[in-house]
């Protein structure tokens, strides 16, 4: 492995380990800085393309089955009430209170009771005590 490749970790158990070190942040921060290298191998662009191929063909076959995709919007002034135990991220958005979504659930209830079949790919940012 190159300096400029990111080392891939196979479970939340190890990175979790792997951030309570006390140099994690800032070599984390080191290798953040140099990813844009890491686009350019072969290695991380099979990766991504297989992703997309991956993504592309779930795409096809709920569509192809009446399925409408929907995309939800990441930051609002409400999210999900029932996050249990994740903290809240919010932000102050011109004047108003923002949050970071932590999950789609509100948006897919609405549009499921108004579509029928949908589905959603998006992120999710979940705050979690990693205790």
């Amino acid at each position: 492995m190159t300096k400029t490749q990111l080392k891939l970790y196979p479970s939340i158990a190890e990175l979790e380990k792997l951030a309570s070190r006390q140099d994690f942040l800032r070599e984390l921060e080191e290798k953040l800085s140099r990813y844009w290298r890491l686009l350019k191998t072969k290695e991380q662009q099979a990766v991504l393309r297989i992703q997309a191929s991956l993504l592309r063909a779930v795409r096809e076959f709920l569509d192809e089955r009446g399925f409408l995709e929907f995309l939800p919007p990441i930051i609002g002034p409400a999210t999900d009430p029932g996050i249990r135990g994740a903290k809240r991220v919010s932000f102050d958005y011109y004047g108003r209170t923002f949050r970071v979504m932590s999950s789609a659930i509100m948006y897919k209830q609405m549009l499921a009771d108004a579509f029928g079949k949908i589905y959603i790919v998006s992120p999710n940012v979940r705050l979690e005590d990693p205790s």
